[in-house]
């Protein structure tokens, strides 16, 4: 075939669909084992550009399916059918970095429901010498609310709940102590014989947020504390691939138990879930 007659088709099917629905990225007509990289942009709503990549080798027929095909590198590799969407990452210099920061410490960004911020921020600045620091400086939150108190007095009696409960636990949250609340829970609901409404969810190499599937992951970004006018660092946790595909996994098993829990199981693609 003369390179000059070569006309590469890339197409991505369907082009169109929901949020957790996968995709197929297909190259067509190219050279038998030709290296080529495929590549995703996105600039979001701020204006700031992600990208993504993969290195690919096409096989006898001039083919590269992303879906089937291992990537040899890039910002992801090995088969992963949406790794051009997980593996997004801010394209440099597309926004000011952000390599030391002054955090001013004033409580939560979660406000407490029954409205006792003062009560929180008092709580928070006494136990501010537990916040500690990444190399990148990147405040770390998760040891605020440890060791997990054992006065039940404050703290919500999980263990009087009289419904399903679902856990999903990032066990490298830097940000919350998510995986000793998870363990706390789930005895105070054994105390009470309510462990049989308990299904925990726990991901190694998982961090903070948890998102729907094929989401980028931010294991750092900046947030607004409450009360402050400047924004901080933080380090949310987890690594890149397992932090994805816990996202994937979480996804389908939160929808299975929501089918089972609200439906009775009456959808035929919902799935039961095993007690951890």
């Amino acid at each position: 075939m003369d390179r000059k007659q070569c006309c590469v088709k890339l197409s991505v099917q369907p082009s169109r669909g929901l949020v957790d629905e996968k995709f197929v990225v297909l190259v067509q007509n190219a050279f038998p084992g030709f290296q080529l990289t495929i590549h995703t942009h996105h600039q979001c709503e701020d204006g700031h550009s992600w990208e993504a990549f993969g290195h690919y080798t096409a096989d006898a027929t001039g083919t590269v399916n992303v879906s089937e095909d291992p990537s040899l590198g890039g910002t992801y590799s090995e088969t992963e059918p949406m790794g051009l969407l997980w593996s997004l990452r801010p394209v440099p210099g597309s926004k000011p970095g952000l390599l030391r920061c002054a955090v001013c410490i004033n409580g939560t960004h979660v406000q407490p429901i029954d409205g006792f911020l003062e009560e929180l921020i008092g709580y928070f600045k006494k136990n501010a010498d537990k916040i500690r620091f990444s190399k990148e400086e990147e405040v770390i939150f998760r040891d605020l609310p440890l060791p997990i108190p054992t006065d039940r007095s404050l703290k919500v009696d999980v263990g009087q709940l009289q419904c399903p409960l679902l856990l999903i636990v990032g066990e490298d949250d830097q940000n919350w102590p998510s995986y000793e609340s998870a363990q706390d829970m789930k005895e105070m609901m054994e105390r009470a014989g309510n462990s049989h409404l308990l299904t925990v969810l726990s991901y190694p190499n998982t961090g903070h947020l948890i998102e729907p599937p094929y989401m980028p992951h931010s294991r750092a970004s900046t947030f607004h504390p409450v009360r402050s006018a400047s924004p901080s660092m933080a380090l949310w946790g987890g690594q890149t691939v397992e932090h994805s595909h816990a996202q994937e996994d979480s996804w389908k098993k939160m929808l299975a138990f929501l089918r089972e829990n609200l439906y009775g199981g009456a959808d035929p693609g919902a799935r039961s879930i095993s007690h951890l």
